[in-house]
């Protein structure tokens, strides 16, 4: 900005030498000529003052800590060049030429910054202000009205200014014979990108302007680059604005520009700042925004002729997801290993597998269930064959139980089916036609029956309920055979009917459901190795396609939908590597991955999991392999 104005200041007609602050160079320039639209001749000697914001050395700047703020670093200031871009006559404005043409210019090297700064030719420590650097120079400049710029660069060779435009401004001097001709101003900081450091907590992803926790660039970079905030709670991240040199310029220091958020206010987020804070707050989990931060220099807007400087931009997108934790619940209170899960009517269902009465674990066809409400536990009746490595849903009013290994290490295709309903149901008739039905005082369930046998018998299979039906996805039917083709129950029919091939066979997978789709997730292949890969199946057109693999190989994992997010916790990353207890999280909508909060327990392998009203409960965890835990949003 221009801190004082005085009629004066023309340009250089005589090479000028800067002994405090540097050598200095200019071109020798004779008296301009009078000719078409030129009306002043000769020259006046005009004093510039130039006040540079001052930062610390590079040996102080390295011995700051990490939580101090480094000031703008002028400590870069290398060379100020002065070039004259335009002479007008004042009386008239006509435009006059000066002898050598335009523009025309000079530059001081900056070699010292500890001497008088109101000699001439000499910078230092500015007397009203300690935190700046003063220069002082008086060279000639033509009559009339000047037209200025003035930058300092970072750079000085041969004469000459070089490398980066780091401070400039722009002015207008009405230099005059036989009048005090000075000029002071202000260098404003040309800022070159933003820096945004996210905290911790926030995942950003990963490309070259969004690395680690920071977001760098002067640019829409939307595209790329995502800031994901978890839960609704406001969130501050920090802001930093450098110059082309890379130094950090501190807001409100003179000549700094002005920070604000041009997308301020979305239905999905709201974004302010206050000083180097910016506060996003999301109005709702799964949603995106674009944010667009501004850098202005402070005097482009109402002032002439400004700084010659430039407002530049930086767009990121952020989004929101759900905030999820785990809970442990109450203990099933039996040992159970490779059992099926599943829900219905609000009920977690649990049976089959193994359970371990004496020394060791034997088949089990024990059926128990689970209600969210009271957090308690009720044993039902058993299922009709035990088997264990089974898997199962909830369905048409039933928990349907299908495939496994049955205690003479057959693998299966049965289906069982617990039906809640109660046998009897109180009916007063109509007498004398049709008699009264008479209930005991305690009416059972009606239990478990035998359904239509799936195509393939199969175990380490998974099942979930989806559009009506039972889907059934992976598995092995010998224990070296993997079956490539899934099968789907419809319950009004009492039927199968074999889907279109997996494009990987697996088993051991995990299956969610999400937004109409069936994802089935890592799992083992034909070489007994964990993979990556996540395959989404489409049960209205029977097709597959491929999808982000997961960030880790992963057997025995767990699935389940939370808020419009796929969840995948726990599991097994192949031979020899630690049990899981990671957790990530599947976005449809960038088709990525990331991590969640970790398990609380580590993965038995031998757990089950089922998923409801946006809650996914791994059972059977812990030491006594009966521990029951649920990832939800708080």
């Amino acid at each position: 900005m221009l801190t004082v104005f005085r009629p004066a200041a023309a340009f250089l007609t005589a090479a000028v030498l800067l002994t405090g602050c540097g050598g200095g160079g200019g071109t020798t320039h004779a008296t301009p000529p009078v000719g078409s639209g030129a009306s002043a001749s000769g020259t006046a000697p005009v004093t510039l003052t130039f006040i540079v914001p001052k930062g610390p050395s590079a040996k102080q700047r390295a011995a700051q800590s990490p939580g101090r703020q480094p000031k703008y670093i002028t400590a870069a200031t290398a060379a100020i060049k002065v070039t004259l871009t335009a002479v007008n006559n004042p009386s008239t404005n006509a435009p006059i030429t000066p002898a050598g043409g335009l523009p025309q210019s000079t530059t001081f090297q900056v070699t010292s910054t500890a001497q008088n700064p109101n000699s001439p030719g000499q910078c230092g420590t500015d007397p009203s202000n300690a935190n700046n650097i003063k220069c002082t120079e008086t060279i000639d400049l033509p009559l009339g009205n000047d037209a200025l710029t003035i930058a300092a660069y970072d750079g000085f060779s041969a004469g000459n200014a070089t490398g980066n435009v780091i401070s400039q401004q722009r002015a207008v001097a009405a230099v005059q014979q036989g009048a005090i001709n000075s000029l002071t101003f202000t260098l404003d900081a040309n800022a070159g990108t933003f820096t945004v450091t996210a905290p911790a907590g926030v995942t950003l992803a990963s490309g070259t302007n969004c690395t680690g926790s920071t977001i760098t660039g002067a640019s829409d970079i939307s595209a790329t680059c995502n800031a994901t905030i978890t839960g609704l709670n406001a969130t501050n991240f920090n802001v930093t604005i450098s110059d082309a040199h890379g130094s950090v310029i501190p807001l409100g220091v003179p000549g700094a520009p002005t920070l604000s958020v041009l997308s301020s206010n979305t239905s999905n987020f709201t974004a302010t700042q206050s000083g180097n804070t910016l506060t996003i707050t999301p109005h709702a989990v799964n949603v995106s925004a674009k944010i667009t931060l501004a850098s202005t220099p402070p005097n482009t807007s109402g002032a002439s002729p400004g700084d010659g400087l430039s407002t530049i931009v930086l767009a990121f997108t952020v989004s929101s997801v759900p905030s999820v934790t785990w809970k442990t619940r109450t203990a099933t209170g039996l040992p159970r290993q490779n059992g099926a899960a599943g829900v219905l009517n609000g009920l977690v269902y649990l049976a089959g597998g193994t359970t371990k009465p004496a020394a060791s674990f034997v088949n089990t066809g024990s059926t128990q269930s689970y209600d969210p409400s009271t957090t308690t536990w009720t044993t039902l009746t058993n299922m009709n064959v035990p088997r264990d490595f089974v898997s199962g849903d909830g369905l048409a009013g039933k928990f349907f139980v299908v495939g496994g290994r049955d205690g003479g290490s057959n693998i299966s295709n049965a289906v069982e089916g617990y039906d809640p309903s109660p046998s009897c149901v109180p009916n007063p008739g109509s007498p004398p036609d049709v008699p009264p039905t008479v209930c005991p005082g305690t009416i059972p369930p009606i239990g478990w029956a035998s359904y239509h046998a799936m195509n393939h018998a199969r175990f380490h299979h998974r099942a979930v309920a989806a559009a009506g039906r039972l889907y059934v996805f992976g598995g092995d039917s010998s224990g070296t055979t993997l079956v490539a083709t899934p099968e789907a129950y419809s319950p009004d029919t009492d039927s199968w009917a074999d889907l279109a091939a997996m494009p990987t066979p697996r088993d051991d997978v995990a299956v969610g459901v999400l937004n109409g789709f069936i994802y089935v997730i890592g799992g083992r292949s034909a070489t007994s190795a964990a993979v990556t890969t996540v395959e989404r199946y489409d049960p209205s057109t029977n097709t597959w396609a491929t999808v982000a693999p997961l960030p880790t190989a992963l057997v025995y994992q767990h699935a389940g939908t939370i808020l419009g997010r796929l969840y995948v916790a726990g599991g097994y990353p192949g031979s020899g590597s630690p049990v899981a207890t990671s957790v990530y999280y599947y976005d449809p909508t960038s088709n990525s991955w990331n991590n969640g909060p970790p398990m609380p327990f580590a993965s038995n392998l031998t757990e089950t999991s089922a998923s409801l009203n946006d809650i996914l409960y791994i059972i059977n965890l812990g030491a006594n392999d009966d521990q029951l835990v649920e990832l939800s949003s708080p």
